[in-house]
């Protein structure tokens, strides 16, 4: 019997390399969710889970990234309004199911507010399948992103795990058959662990992460990111992307987000690495083994690179360079037999023509 079953080709692993997409998926919140993934945001009642979720469809559905790579946004505050300078991304139609605010409750708190025309917000009816409804949205309307708030209000069991998963492996199957990139957000319990992983709050109903191709949360006033399948982890405890919550200067109830300062030594690993890759022609895997770098570290630095930075970079190294070549003349003149003082006004050492209140030594 097992004779006239056909059996398949296998593929060679090369021949599915050489398939891939050349074009990278677009960043649709930064590296927490990319283009034709699904994402699961979580974190506690209150956290502000459906602020910012609203605030990405809005910035989906305009075309104006609410963060891009990271440290594009580094040493500013972002919000999307603050980035419409920045490059524009292709517009998406992005569907928002609110299943948490009655249609009075969400006018009410976006009543200063105009959204753009290509975000669409729906609720499926009382008993309706959920995830019938998203299929026959996209289906029929043709949504490129989808936004569902939040799986609390999904259940319809005591315990209600075994429906949300069920709904995550089939929202998971979508993106891939029909290249739709989906945002869940889910509840936790207040969390009380500490030193311990944000995922401990979502107890029974961890298991969804383990679906989803990225996962983040809103904690203790930060976002962080648990899980990524597509790359490495960028926001972490020790790169901390805090937020805050406010009503913006367009009238938006929204997340302000506040990236970390990058350090002197990242900066110029940054303009290098640009250096090296559109000049110099090298590919990425060269660079990082030439920089003693991951590849995925040098391609995210790569991304942050701005021209803000590289003139801030530039700026600091004319710097150090008038600093050496003064310290030049300063030994060349000591080595003669002159003598040095501390100018207070300049902040430095300069020379000593003459006087008893010079001191004839170096700066330390």
């Amino acid at each position: 019997m097992r004779s006239e079953i056909p059996r398949l080709v296998p593929r060679r692993a090369k021949d599915a390399v050489k398939g891939r997409e050349r074009r990278p998926p677009e960043a649709l919140f930064d590296v927490c969710w990319r283009e034709g993934e699904l994402a699961l945001l979580f974190g506690e009642p209150g956290s502000g889970k459906s602020v910012l979720a609203v605030q990405i469809a809005e910035s989906l559905a305009r075309g104006e990234p609410l963060m891009q790579n990271g440290a594009s946004m580094q040493n500013a505050e972002c919000t999307m309004h603050n980035l419409r300078s920045k490059r524009q991304k292709k517009r998406m139609k992005t569907l928002y199911i609110d299943l948490v605010l009655s249609e009075k409750q969400f006018r009410e708190r976006y009543a200063e507010y105009k959204f753009d025309g290509n975000l669409y917000r729906e609720t499926p009816f009382d008993g309706e399948d959920l995830f019938e409804f998203v299929a026959e949205m996209v289906a029929r309307w043709g949504f490129r992103a989808v936004i569902i708030d939040d799986l609390s209000l999904v259940s319809r069991t005591a315990d209600g795990t075994q429906e949300a998963l069920a709904l995550m492996h089939a929202l998971r199957q979508m993106t891939v058959d029909r290249n739709v990139s989906v945002l869940v957000l889910a509840d936790t319990y207040p969390f009380v662990y500490e030193n311990q992983s944000p995922e401990r709050g979502l107890r029974r109903s961890r298991v969804l992460c383990g679906v989803a191709d990225s996962v983040f949360a809103l904690y203790d006033g930060q976002v962080i990111q648990t899980r990524s399948r597509s790359g490495e982890k960028v926001w972490t405890e020790k790169n901390k992307l805090r937020y805050r919550i406010e009503e913006l200067d367009d009238g938006m109830l929204g997340v302000v987000l506040e990236p970390p300062e990058i350090d002197d030594e990242t900066l110029e690993q940054i303009v290098e690495i640009k250096r090296m890759h559109d000049r110099g022609g090298k590919t990425f895997r060269q660079i990082a083994a030439e920089i003693e770098i991951s590849k995925s570290q040098a391609q995210r630095l790569y991304s942050q690179w701005t021209s803000e930075i590289e003139a801030s970079v530039t700026e600091t190294r004319k710097q150090e360079a008038r600093q050496r070549a003064h310290q030049a003349k300063l030994d060349a003149w000591v080595a003669s037999g002159g003598k040095i003082t501390y100018d207070y006004k300049k902040q430095q050492w300069v020379k000593a023509e003459n006087g008893p209140r010079f001191l004839n030594r170096r700066r330390r």
